[in-house]
């Protein structure tokens, strides 16, 4: 698992994903960006556009991958920090 205030970890873990874990891995990272973006660690369009981009290079396409990254990074905002993945 990434170490905690890593934009770079979540990348990587989001990259390293294969085909059957890809959007769990993606909701996760989007969930732990959102806490960084809470905590002001990261901007958010900057996070939402390195994890789009790892997921599309695990094979989801960029409509997906966005709606993935931003349900997971819009679930931290909305309730207070709780996070379905």
């Amino acid at each position: 698992m990434p170490g905690p205030g890593s934009i770079d970890g979540l990348v990587r873990f989001v990259a390293a994903a294969s085909e059957g874990e890809r959007n769990r891995r993606v909701l996760w990272a989007a969930c732990r960006a959102g806490e960084l973006v809470a905590k002001g660690l990261v901007n958010p369009s900057y996070a939402e556009a390195l994890i789009v981009e790892a997921a599309i290079c695990t094979g989801l396409d960029r409509a997906e991958a966005k709606r993935s990254v931003v349900s997971g990074m819009s679930d931290m905002s909305r309730t207070g920090g709780k996070c379905r993945a």
